[in-house]
């Protein structure tokens, strides 16, 4: 089985790691042998013993790799650089098995031309597929404080054409400043303004806006739905904009990372204020539903 990347792709690499976001997509495309382990990998049944199964096969497609991988996933163009990012990893190996909960009740709130809002949308993956299920005539909103993994979500949305996403790199608060971001050395999907303590990594200092600033200042009047993964700085975000949003501002549907444990302030009880009620919850998420 064939696993080395194209040629042209190891000339382009001297650091198998290092972003491109030049390169036009397709350009990383899979070699033979890392599209047989990803086909593998992304048909199996999702049941727990071949999911194991599906993981193990991570270990010889990263060692294969001589940078990154273009593969479309959920309906887009995806450009993947799995290192030190375990929802890439995740999305890239079994899509299937990525948060698929929350990805239907988010596709079942938002209607074509509808409006989609990405808090802490990492590469996009939420954000490229709901794009995508919008269309021309809806609106992302997407947020991502951390400037390398930025750059990589505007190649993504760059790459499918999405000229109706609106990008902002900062990050969402309770009030427009700076906060200190704090890097995750083995996992930048877990950088975060409020839990120090286990960060590993290098700290920089990031512009922040309240959520309801960030939407007048793009013209939002409605929002369809909302997703908000900010590694337990989503009470500062979500209060305020429960306290002060107006009623077409309230999405349909929030998905929201469970981080209770790290929340100062209950935005769960104002959500619930608001009309809102948990109809899922497990260790790594929420999902309210109004009405």
């Amino acid at each position: 089985m064939a696993l080395r990347q194209s040629d042209g792709a190891q000339l382009m690499m001297t650091d198998k790691r290092s972003d491109d976001t030049v390169s036009p997509y397709g350009h990383y495309r899979p070699a033979p042998g890392q599209r047989a382990l990803l086909s593998i990998s992304r048909h199996l049944p999702t049941w727990e013993p071949t999911y194991r199964l599906a993981l193990s096969l991570q270990k010889p497609l990263l060692a294969s790799m001589t940078g990154p991988l273009d593969v479309e996933t959920f309906g887009a163009k995806i450009r993947f650089h799995p290192w030190q990012n375990v929802c890439e990893r995740r999305a890239l190996l079994t899509p299937e098995r990525f948060d698929p909960h929350e990805r239907a009740a988010l596709r079942a709130a938002l209607p074509e031309g509808g409006t989609f809002v990405d808090l802490g949308a990492n590469v996009g993956l939420y954000t490229v597929e709901m794009a995508g299920l919008v269309g021309p005539g809806g609106r992302v909103v997407s947020v991502e404080p951390q400037k390398r993994i930025f750059n990589r979500l505007a190649f993504n949305c760059r790459s499918n054409g999405f000229d109706h996403v609106r990008l902002h790199n900062i990050g969402v608060s309770d009030e427009a400043g700076e906060l200190n971001l704090y890097e995750n050395a083995e996992n930048c999907g877990e950088a975060t303004m409020a839990i120090p303590d286990k960060m590993a990594g290098a700290c920089s200092v990031v512009p922040v806006r309240p959520l309801l600033d960030i939407l007048r200042d793009d013209g939002v009047t409605t929002v369809d739905a909302l997703k908000i993964d900010i590694e337990g700085h989503e009470d500062r975000a979500m209060a305020p904009f429960m306290k002060g949003a107006e009623e077409t501002l309230l999405p349909k549907v929030i998905v929201a990372e469970n981080s209770i444990h790290h929340w100062s302030i209950d935005w769960l009880a104002l959500a619930a204020d608001r009309d809102y009620r948990i109809v899922r919850q497990d260790r790594r998420n929420l999902i309210l539903q109004r009405g």
